[in-house]
C-alpha cells in the first residue's frame, strides 16, 4: 500500500521519549482500503507516541466526521467521531497481535505504518445500525412492535375459548 507511506513512522533513529504526529484524513485516505463502510470523511488524528527500549505506547486522538449511508432511507449523513484510544507495540521476535491493544513487532522493524490502525479505530467507532439523525426520535419508541401475528384487538391466548376436548383432559388431570 504505497498510498499509506505518508502514515509511516520511522523507528530507526527515533530516540526514547515522547513524540507527536498529526495527520489530516480525507476522502483519499479511505480510497486506500477495500470493502470499507466509509468512503468520505474529514478527520484530524493526533498520535502521541512514547518510545522506550522495550515498547511503544501510542495514544490516538481522532476527531471529525465521516459520511455514512442511512440503512433506512439510503440518504447520506455526517457521523461525528471523537475518540481516544491506545495501542501498545512491544518488541519481540515476530509480528503478532496479542490482544486488541497489544501488538508485538520485530526488534529490527525500521518503520511502523499507522494508517491501518487509524482506519480500524474509525471503523470500530461506526455503529452497526447506521441511521440518519432525523430518525433518532423514531428509535426511542423501540417497545412498539413492527409485526405481530394477531391483528390488533383480537383475543389473546388467555381469552380464547378452550376446545372442550382439552377441557375434558384437564379434568382428568385433577
Amino acid at each position: 500500500m504505497s498510498q499509506l507511506r505518508q502514515y509511516e513512522i520511522q523507528l530507526m533513529g527515533l530516540k526514547n521519549g515522547h513524540h507527536e504526529y498529526s495527520y489530516q484524513l480525507d476522502d483519499a485516505f479511505f480510497t486506500c482500503f477495500q470493502n470499507t463502510p466509509v468512503s468520505e470523511g474529514n478527520l484530524s488524528v493526533t498520535i502521541d507516541l512514547e518510545k522506550t527500549d522495550r515498547h511503544l505506547v501510542c495514544q490516538y486522538k481522532i476527531n471529525g466526521h465521516v459520511t455514512l449511508t442511512c440503512d433506512r432511507s439510503l440518504d447520506p449523513f455526517n457521523f461525528d467521531i471523537d475518540l481516544n484510544d491506545q495501542l501498545i507495540f512491544k518488541y519481540g521476535d515476530a509480528f503478532q497481535e496479542l490482544s486488541e491493544e497489544i501488538i508485538t513487532i520485530p526488534h529490527e522493524s525500521e518503520k511502523l505504518n499507522m494508517g491501518q490502525y487509524m482506519f480500524e479505530f474509525i471503523c470500530i467507532a461506526i455503529p452497526m445500525k447506521r441511521l440518519h439523525p432525523k430518525f433518532e426520535l423514531d428509535e426511542s419508541e423501540e417497545d412498539e412492535l413492527v409485526y405481530q401475528s394477531q391483528p390488533k384487538g383480537s383475543e389473546s391466548k388467555d381469552d380464547e375459548q378452550i376446545d372442550p376436548r382439552w377441557e375434558a383432559l384437564k379434568n382428568l388431570k385433577n
